[in-house]
């Protein structure tokens, strides 16, 4: 095979020259051309090609020309024999006149001192020289049902047209064009060789090319391997094959993240996509909201398009390359918008059992047909949604009743995990003003308690009735930063009523003594004038005052009082009157308070009440002035009484018929006037998790198939954009996911006959 590509570069050197250019390198002489060629050579037509023999030994030599025996080649030269020094040359001609169209050899003699070298001499006429490569390689492609392409250059280095023919009786889809034809001469011509991929494994096949000039036909082998296109997820910890992807159990409102490992094992790169297939075999989910608006759907999970995820849902991958991928259990309860007033209860524990594949973008191949592993690959998913199920015992509210500034009250409770195949639940107090719980934060295996106390330290006066929430903290994944990371978020809260009050409670001044020659008992001016006689048994006053001393042995001037203290009336009215000091008015005759009796401490006598007319009103002109404005009262209510009466009997005095009797029709039944801070908008539907990777689904799909399948064919098409917002789309590049729901209709049936168009040159 070398040789022949020797050869043929030799041939392409020669064809703009008659000779062909090769030293040739012997006993001390080169001859240069080593073999003299004449190409392209016309019927009566001379040709000449000069040789130079050179000395290049260290001596003379003696050099002598004799001409070929063939007639058609002559030799001219001046002196046939010469003696040439080391470093000169001896040139002869060679003239070469061809008189038929065969190929003509002979031999040109060079002697070297007695030594005879015979030099080729060759007179070729016109004639193609095609050549082809001996092998075609596909290479490694992939099942794909599509046709694989590799061209291959037809030379013609001659000088005339060359006819040429590919012969191949094989039965492998393989097809070569241009089957046959010709080629022009000092031209290229690629032929192009075809194949289906259509099963997999190694070929080797062998196609004849039958190239005008040639005795024998070229045998051009025909190689390639066609392997499977598949995805394989593939575990990141050991490298097998994942098949399932168990998220365990979670909280409803928290999200769990699986990692795996996507591997393109084929040669080529690949655009995936992940399908939720709904209504699968062996599916298994709870109550779904099968109702587009969540606000009007009943207590349900969230779609199942939103329950799972796979990051990224699309994409491209490189030939044999692996990517990290993520798949997301996100779990939600959605209650009831519409309901009577009654207790919520928990959501259900729910197993779920679902299925996705991951589909390559280009192929819509039935998941039911043989050939789905080619295409797609089918992964299941597990997980389980688990309630919280936190209880706060004895009972969630509690009154810590009136108690005094910064002077704390506590109350104990019990933190109950009531999941006893479930997840420990990790629970904050939310910080409110002057109520504070310990421990602030925590953690509670399931089936175990954790006792807490809440304390009430008041910080102003005032009642207080508020709502300690209990916030149920889980890992949330954030889409908007980083969808892989989880952060801690409310998933839950649990909400306690406490209420209580902060109260001003009186206190006795303390006394101040002298601890000069004053007594060690006396008399503060201003002190204990609110004392009663009935709370003289009960507390004692505080501080001690020397007019109380021995006051319950006195008895010599209350013989006028004894009989009354027993009965009601006045005696009763005693009982409770405050007791006069000595000295606790000073320099004033004024009592505190006009209509409460103060009686001594042992004759329990009332005092005497001083009323300057002055300053202050007698009882006589008080009791003057309360009838003068009673008067008006009285004459204003009875204005309004017979208003009211007058606006009735006339607005009755229709309705005195013997139809309506009296009544009113619709009497109370007025439609309820509302104020703007009673039109509040509508609560909006809680949004979904997982939006921004939401998956496809088989039933979505479907409808798009279903809905292209309906519309009526319109004539004519809108090719060129004209609206601003059609130029922007078509300029938009579709994603694999967008690429994918992409649906041709109707889908034409073309046959074989009608779409095979024969090969010629012009084409």
């Amino acid at each position: 095979s070398n040789r022949n590509i020797l050869c043929s570069k030799q041939v392409y050197t020669c064809l703009s020259s008659s000779g062909f250019k090769m030293a040739l390198d012997i006993q001390g002489i080169r001859i240069n051309p080593g073999i003299i060629q004449f190409f392209d050579c016309d019927v009566g037509v001379s040709q000449k090609c000069h040789v130079s023999v050179k000395n290049i030994s260290e001596k003379t030599r003696t050099i002598r020309f004799y001409a070929p025996q063939n007639k058609i080649f002559t030799l001219k030269v001046k002196e046939h024999e010469k003696n040439v020094a080391s470093g000169l040359d001896h040139v002869a001609c060679i003239e070469y006149t061809p008189t038929d169209e065969n190929t003509q050899s002979d031999r040109l003699i060079v002697t070297v001192d007695g030594e005879v070298i015979p030099v080729p001499v060759q007179g070729m006429p016109r004639q193609p020289v095609l050549e082809i490569s001996d092998s075609v390689s596909f290479g490694v492609v992939v099942v794909a049902n599509k046709v694989v392409t590799t061209n291959v250059k037809l030379y013609n280095r001659g000088s005339r047209p060359g006819e040429f023919r590919f012969e191949y009786s094989g039965s492998r889809p393989l097809s070569i064009l241009p089957p046959h034809g010709s080629i022009p001469p000092k031209s290229v011509l690629p032929v192009r060789f075809d194949y289906i991929t259509k099963e997999p494994g190694k070929f080797n096949e062998e196609v004849v090319a039958v190239l005008e000039g040639r005795t024998e036909p070229q045998k051009i082998a025909v190689f390639g391997e066609i392997v499977e296109r598949q995805l394989e997820l593939l575990s990141p910890a050991t490298g097998e094959p994942m098949p399932c992807v168990h998220f365990g159990s979670a909280f409803y409102g928290t999200d769990k993240i699986e990692a795996a490992v996507l591997f393109n094992n084929a040669p080529e790169p690949v655009s995936f996509v992940s399908i939720l297939e709904e209504n699968a075999i062996g599916q298994e989910s709870g109550p779904v909201n099968k109702s587009a608006n969540l606000a009007e759907a009943k207590e349900c999970t969230n779609p199942l398009t939103s329950l799972v995820c796979m990051i990224p849902n699309q994409g491209t991958i490189a030939p044999y390359q692996k990517a990290l991928v993520c798949f997301r259990f996100s779990p939600r309860w959605y209650k009831s918008k519409r309901s009577f007033h009654t207790t919520e209860d928990s959501p259900p524990k729910q197993d779920f059992a679902l299925f996705m594949y991951i589909q390559l973008v280009g192929t819509q191949t039935d998941s039911a047909s043989p050939d789905s592993h080619r295409t797609q690959l089918e992964v299941a998913l597990t997980g389980t949604a688990l309630p919280i199920l936190l209880q706060v015992s004895p009972k969630p509210e509690v009154n810590f009743g009136a108690v005094q500034l910064n002077n704390p009250a506590d109350a104990a409770f019990t933190l109950a995990n009531q999941s006893e195949d479930g997840l420990p639940v990790l629970f904050a107090f939310r910080k409110i003003a002057h109520f504070n719980a310990r421990p602030e934060r925590g953690q509670i295996e399931p089936g175990r308690e954790l006792p807490v106390s809440v304390t009430f330290c008041p910080r102003q006066f005032g009642n207080f009735d508020v709502q300690l929430e209990i916030c149920i903290l889980g890992e949330v994944a954030d889409d908007r930063q980083d969808p892989l990371t989880r952060r801690l978020d409310v998933i839950h809260s649990v909400f306690m009523r406490l209420s209580g009050s902060c109260r001003v409670f009186g206190t006795q001044p303390a006394g101040r003594f002298n601890p000069g020659i004053t007594p060690l008992v006396a008399n503060e001016v201003g002190l204990c004038t609110d004392t009663r006689f009935d709370e003289l048994n009960e507390r004692p006053v505080q501080p001690p005052l020397a007019a109380l001393v021995a006051h319950t042995n006195a008895r010599l001037h209350r013989h006028a009082v004894s009989a009354d203290e027993g009965s009601g009336g006045d005696g009763k009215r005693r009982k409770q009157a405050r007791i006069a000091f000595p000295n606790d008015r000073a320099a004033s005759l004024r009592p505190s308070e006009r209509h409460v009796d103060y009686c001594t401490l042992f004759t329990r006598v009332k005092r005497h009440n001083f009323v300057d007319p002055d300053y202050a009103y007698e009882d006589s002109e008080v009791e003057r002035v309360r009838q003068h404005k009673q008067g008006y009262a009285d004459s204003q209510r009875k204005r309004t009484e017979n208003l009211i009466v007058s606006q009735r009997d006339r607005r009755l005095k229709r309705f005195e018929n013997d139809r309506d009797m009296g009544m009113i029709p619709a009497m109370g039944m007025r439609p309820v006037k509302l104020g703007l801070e009673d039109l509040r908008p509508d609560t909006p539907p809680p949004e979904p998790p997982n939006k921004v990777f939401q998956l496809l689904s088989t039933k979505e799909i479907q409808d798009v198939k279903e809905t292209a399948a309906n519309q009526t064919a319109k004539d004519g098409l809108g090719a060129v954009p004209m609206s601003q917002k059609e130029k922007e789309e078509c300029r938009m590049l579709l994603r694999p996911q967008e690429l994918h729901q992409v649906v041709i209709t109707p889908a034409p049936s073309i046959s074989a006959s009608s779409a095979f168009v024969p090969w010629s040159p012009a084409s």
